[in-house]
């Protein structure tokens, strides 16, 4: 099997940093769960549910939906399905014209044996057309699930989705209802995040006012305004693989705002990367403390609160509406079992925030390497909690290498995780510990597992003075989606003290890191 491959050379920068020539073979686009309509709802395991009935035994009980590959997806779990339905589409909001409660439907879909016939709306109250000839919907259908998929383009919706929203209701052979999700004759509401491809993820840790300049010094460059212009220059680029720019802002004390100005202000320096296509996600962290110079952890309890977590997700979406995702720093579901010097588990943060199934504990209390299930744990909690009540944002787990060899499925809670974050010489060395981050090693991840499957995985290295390309092209080699390299170092102080670490300002070679990403 031979697959494309491109052979690029660029002049060496003033600033040192080595651009040595590389081949590299592009990796396919992550996208979101493959949908096959055949009446199984095994490929469903990630996806949200919209509506659910609750304890009704031999109807529609359960409701979820998906936008992809070019189509609505619905799934309907319960009993006894396999009768009539009703299936109601809404995709304005507007209560114009059609049916279904006080949110009237441009759409319905009926479904009988033998025939699932798609009809719009003709006007006010129950007054449809004929069935739409050649519609392309598929359905598969038996007693306990209902599998649908309406292409967008013969619902009339093109470019970026709107919210869409959907009724279901389940009939007897008779016509009449004998259930309906939502369950108040509303709808379930889907907001489609935006769609993630390839790109670069920046973490920009500084402030919001202008950088200070010490007297007699040359004027500092504004990082908002280089973030503002590498957001133009990605969507200005003609290669269409690299057009993710994805900037992670953490201005406050690691966390949102408690200021209204700030947040005004903030929305200045934000909101021309929006316009020019880039992305804004919101800094929180979810340990009270992680690693340690040292390299122990802390014992005890060690996750922040979920209601601090959610407050300050909260404050965020509030303070900027506009926010496109969050961010969740120092990822690490091991506090979840233990902390990373024992050997048994501990479960420091209480039971409650613990995972429910507890099959990597062996007969006499010890760890086995069996995958541990997320469900019920504090990332659980937390990541489902974010896809319900803010279902248009993205989540970023950064893990950074803190994934242990039997918590590969915390990958599928996440849109992108953070997997390595470390310098380009500890990339390089033969002789990790960690090999589920390793860049040979990849195929460690289970990537049909949709459980151990996010949608991305993004490198971001530090310190680097050398070689600018082979921090981008190796992760991208080995399957990582999104990248990101600087000069900075964990320890760099930076001018008038309004930015420390490698993720205070921007590297002087920002330009031609993008330039050399979006013309791979």
């Amino acid at each position: 099997m031979s697959s494309a491959i491109s052979l690029t050379f660029k002049q060496a920068l003033a600033s040192g940093v080595l651009l040595a020539a590389a081949c590299a073979a592009p990796s396919a686009l992550a996208g979101n769960p493959a949908i096959v309509v055949d009446g199984s709802s095994g490929e469903w395991s990630r996806v949200l549910t919209l509506a659910n009935q609750g304890t009704q035994a031999q109807s529609a009980s359960t409701m979820k939906a998906l936008v992809a590959g070019g189509k609505l997806n619905i799934l309907i779990e319960g009993q006894q399905l396999d009768t009539k339905y009703n299936l109601y589409l809404n995709k304005d909001g507007l209560p114009a014209t059609g049916a279904w409660s006080s949110s009237n439907a441009e759409f319905l879909l009926t479904g009988d044996t033998g025939f699932n016939n798609l009809h719009s709306s003709t006007g006010a109250g129950w007054s449809w057309s004929a069935p739409i000839a050649n519609s392309g919907v598929q359905v598969a259908a038996n007693r306990y699930a209902i599998e649908i998929a309406i292409p967008l383009a013969t619902l009339g919706v093109t470019g970026t989705v709107p919210k869409l929203r959907i009724g279901f209701q389940s009939l007897s052979p008779t016509w009449a209802a004998t259930a309906q999700l939502p369950v108040n004759g509303s709808y379930a509401e889907l907001t489609t995040p935006f769609a993630i491809g390839k790109g670069l993820i920046i973490p920009a840790y500084f402030s919001i006012t202008a950088p200070y300049t010490p007297p007699g010094a040359q004027p500092v460059p504004d990082p908002w305004n280089i973030l503002k212009e590498g957001a133009i220059q990605v969507r200005n680029s003609s290669n269409p693989n690299y057009k993710d720019f994805f900037v992670v802002v953490n201005s406050g004390s690691n966390g949102p705002f408690t200021a209204s100005a700030d947040w005004a202000t903030a929305a200045t320096r934000w909101d021309p990367i929006r316009a020019n296509g880039g992305r804004v996600f919101g800094y929180v962290h979810t340990c009270v403390s992680v690693e340690q110079p040292d390299h122990t952890f802390l014992t005890g309890p060690a996750f922040r609160s979920l209601d601090t977590m959610k407050a300050e997700i909260t404050a965020w979406v509030n303070g900027y509406p506009q926010l496109d995702g969050i961010w969740l720093d120092e990822y690490n579901p091991r506090f979840e079992i233990a902390t990373t010097t024992d050997t048994r588990p501990t479960f420091p943060n209480g039971l409650a925030l613990a995972p429910t199934n507890r099959n990597f504990v062996n007969a006499n209390g010890d760890f086995i390497y069996t995958e541990v299930e997320p469900a019920g744990g504090y990332y659980d909690q937390l990541v489902s909690w974010i896809r319900k009540t803010y279902p248009q944002l993205r989540i970023i787990g950064n893990a950074g290498g803190d994934l242990y060899s039997n918590q590969h499925y915390y990958a599928g809670l996440v849109d992108i995780l953070v997997s390595f974050e470390q310098t380009l010489e500890y990339a390089r060395a033969p002789s990790w510990q960690k090999p589920s981050v390793e860049w040979s090693k990849l195929d460690i991840f289970q990537a049909g597992d949709p459980r151990d499957n996010a949608l991305g995985r993004a490198s971001i290295i530090h310190s680097n003075t050398t070689d600018l390309r082979t921090a981008l092209d190796q992760p991208l080699l080995h399957g990582y989606t999104h990248v990101y390299t600087t000069n900075l170092a964990l320890d760099s102080q930076l001018v008038g003290g309004w930015g420390t670490g490698p993720w205070g300002n921007m590297p002087p070679y920002l330009w031609s890191e993008i330039d050399y990403l979006v013309n791979r």
